[in-house]
């Protein structure tokens, strides 16, 4: 069983990414010529909005069974609306994930995947966060019903899964609440499905990343910045190699969201010529840096060098404007490519392999 735990800056977030939808009095307009509904249309979408807000501020607070409360009242006056239905799947997650027992817990997920649910019958084309989150609802409804040896049905929700997206085949081999379903031949060809999938979207993005690589206009990069034992690390160390420069901090969500990405790909790629260094700008006091920085790099078994950045090396990135930022240089030391923010781990990939893939530089002839 996995989770895609949103957390309060998740919530928050995917309010402001909303505020562009459709008015929630439209899901619950009433017919042009029904007179007393229609009159009752904006009553309907301020309660609606007041207790969506009302929901949000609980989740702020931690109270998610409060906020749970509100939103699920906002969804009963108008079934349709889009934000409700996502925000009541993201926080049951979140209920689920923080459960301690498991028959709560179970009846956390699968609320969760009908609430989803409901909302891709709203609109089938889900938006890329909305469809992010139906993977890993119907991926835990499934782990439900293994659960409970409904078998079959676990089945076709692991299908539905993979077919929203859902290519995690580690953690598909290794949940333990789906070990019934492992000597199932339906199991091995979802899992061959799933290598399927992640080989084509992988060749579809290194296409697109191709295109925009092409138009990418480089600048002059480098550092010589002190690790977390005081050594000096520069970017001339890593000549020859691909290298990832990660511009972090712990202190922001969406860059502990992307570290597990980039340990995985130095597992992978590591010794293809993969090198990755984080360039680490805290919080706080700066004599508390190296601690703070030890201290996640030990917890989350970071396998990559950090080092304490300066003002120097920032402002040689233009325009830099946040955290995460992500680097990409090619084996001759050329920036070849800016990401900013957290990106899924496929787009990472595909900028990594497409780079290796490239060509060593050949050493000039030694006269």
């Amino acid at each position: 069983m996995t989770f895609r735990l949103f957390g309060i800056a998740g919530l928050s977030f995917a309010l402001i990414g909303c505020v562009d939808d459709k008015p929630a009095a439209a899901t619950a307009a009433a017919a042009p010529d029904e007179k007393g509904k229609a009159a009752d249309e904006p009553k309907a979408a301020a309660a609606v909005a007041e207790l969506l807000q009302h929901g949000l501020e609980d989740a702020q607070k931690g109270e998610m069974e409060k906020a749970s409360e509100q939103i699920g009242k906002a969804v009963k006056l108008d079934p349709k609306n889009r934000q409700g239905l996502f925000f009541l799947a993201a926080i049951d997650q979140e209920l689920a994930g923080k459960a301690a027992d498991r028959v709560k817990k179970n009846e956390f997920l699968l609320r969760s995947a009908d609430s989803i649910r409901k909302l891709r019958d709203v609109d089938k084309t889900l938006r890329p966060r909305e469809k992010g989150l139906f993977a890993f609802a119907v991926y835990n409804e499934a782990c439900v019903y293994a659960f409970q040896k409904k078998d079959d049905k676990a089945l076709a929700s692991l299908s539905e899964a993979i077919e929203a997206g859902f290519t995690d085949s580690k953690t598909l081999l290794a949940d333990a609440d789906l070990a019934s379903l492992r000597k199932r031949p339906e199991f091995t060809a979802l899992t061959a499905k799933i290598e399927e999938v992640v080989k084509k979207e992988l060749a579809e993005l290194v296409t697109n990343v191709k295109t925009e690589m092409t138009g990418f206009k480089s600048f002059p990069f480098s550092f010589d910045l002190p690790d977390l034992e005081g050594k000096s690390v520069k970017l001339a160390d890593f000549k020859g190699k691909v290298t990832i420069v990660d511009v972090w901090g712990t202190w922001c969500p969406p860059c502990r969201e992307e570290v597990p990405h980039f340990v995985e790909l130095n597992k992978k790629y590591k010794e293809k010529g993969l090198a990755i260094v984080g360039i680490n700008y805290e919080k706080g006091d700066k004599d508390k840096w190296k601690s703070l920085i030890s201290s996640f790099v030990a917890e989350n078994h970071v396998n990559y060098p950090c080092v304490i950045g300066d003002d120097k090396t920032q402002e040689m990135i233009p325009e830099f404007s946040a955290f995460p930022t992500t680097l990409f240089i090619d084996r001759e030391g050329k920036v070849r490519f800016k990401l900013i923010g957290s990106s899924p781990a496929p787009v990472l990939e595909a900028i990594v392999t497409l780079l290796l893939d490239e060509p060593a530089a050949k050493k000039a002839a030694t006269p």
